[in-house]
């Protein structure tokens, strides 16, 4: 068992070996507090819609849609090894229709996004915050982004998006 850093391990005579897990838990402490998990914030203004088929807009705190439904899309601009742990979006689900939230990355060199992690909210209502936990590390040639889509339903009923955040670690 660990008991770093607050006290020791094991204690050692002069002359005698290191042992193998002590050696672990130091190396372990010091990657712990050289990469701990930290909180990006993607406020709504970070978000653009995408594709133009869609009706929303921006009022300076929150999307607002105009009833058919739209997607927001908010890249996330940390370099390949950084490891997602979670992510969370804002929003206000009304007692109707579905909001859907993804974490997904796109090749740099053109081709289709992949999905990373996805969920619908169709049952909360109200103002929520909405966090999903995730094991992900961001990949070399490819850029990562976080999605939010209010359905028809949702968006008719008043659903407004408030914006999210992303934790990482290994930065």
């Amino acid at each position: 068992m660990s008991n770093l850093p607050t006290s020791r391990n094991t204690t050692y005579a002069a002359g005698s070996q290191v042992k193998s897990f002590d050696l672990d838990d130091i190396q372990d402490n010091i990657i712990g507090h050289k990469h701990p998990e930290l909180e990006f914030q993607v406020p709504a203004a970070a978000y653009h819609m995408e594709g133009s088929s869609w009706a929303a807009s921006f009022n300076g705190v929150v999307w607002v849609g105009a009833g058919g439904g739209y997607q927001l899309v908010a890249p996330i601009v940390r370099p390949a090894g950084t490891r997602i742990t979670r992510y969370r979006a804002g929003y206000n689900r009304p007692n109707a229709g579905s909001i859907v939230l993804q974490l997904f990355r796109t090749p740099l060199a053109g081709g289709s996004s992949v999905v990373v992690d996805t969920f619908t909210d169709n049952a909360t209502n109200g103002l929520i915050v909405k966090e999903r936990t995730v094991n992900h590390t961001m990949l070399a040639g490819y850029g990562y982004g976080l999605y939010i889509a209010p359905d028809a339903t949702a968006d008719a009923a008043g659903a407004t998006v408030i914006g999210g955040a992303y934790f990482a670690d290994r930065l």
